[in-house]
């Protein structure tokens, strides 16, 4: 059986080389890269508790982007 290749960066390295820790730094830093990672890392996560409470996919899908923007805008805040 082929497994999926592992996620990369724009540099090619491995999408779980970056702690969550490191990806806030950058995103606070306006680093548009770090914050599609942290969203790959964890839009399937995400959506799925966001669907279990809200019961709705699109209900879910507009409230995981609401989480993600909430990221973006109080990553400089982060400690």
């Amino acid at each position: 059986m082929r497994q999926n290749a592992p996620m990369t960066d724009e540099n090619h390295r491995p999408i779980e080389a970056e702690t969550d820790d490191d990806l806030i730094l950058r995103i606070a830093a306006q680093d548009q890269d770090a914050a599609q990672i942290l969203v790959q890392k964890h839009l399937d996560f995400v959506l799925r508790v966001c669907q279990q409470k809200l019961g709705d996919r699109q209900q879910a899908e507009d409230a995981a982007q609401e989480v993600f923007l909430a990221v973006w805008r109080k990553a400089s805040s982060w400690q």
